[in-house]
């Protein structure tokens, strides 16, 4: 499967594999729009921890990579109300998918298939 999700004026990012078990794709490629080239790809984990190991990264993972560069950002040259909302929003998702994770832990299915 290749399917454009997002688009710019210099970027497209595709998710380029199917669904896996709990519904979510794993990997995505990031092109250039211009040339085609990939200029990244994306893995996320693929299946449980406990079944089949580290094999990707992790949305809390991204999502400190993007709170890191916003921070910079803001320390920067170039400071601005929108990075500070921006990041307030990735604060945001990152501390549910902290409770989200404490919550599988305290009933002991984190890295599990299991709801």
């Amino acid at each position: 499967m290749r399917k454009e999700i997002y688009f710019d004026d210099y970027i497209t990012v595709i998710v380029t594999d199917e669904k896996g078990a709990g519904g979510a794709h794993h990997a995505y490629e990031i092109l250039n729009r211009e040339t085609g080239e990939v200029l990244d790809t994306v893995s996320f984990q693929n299946g449980p921890i406990a079944d089949n190991g580290v094999n990707g990264s992790t949305n809390e993972a991204y999502l400190a990579i993007v709170g890191h560069r916003l921070e910079c950002f803001q320390s920067g040259p170039f400071p601005s109300h929108w990075s500070v909302k921006a990041q307030h929003g990735v604060d945001f998702a990152r501390s549910v998918l902290e409770m989200r994770t404490a919550e599988r832990k305290a009933r002991g299915v984190e890295g599990k298939d299991i709801a």
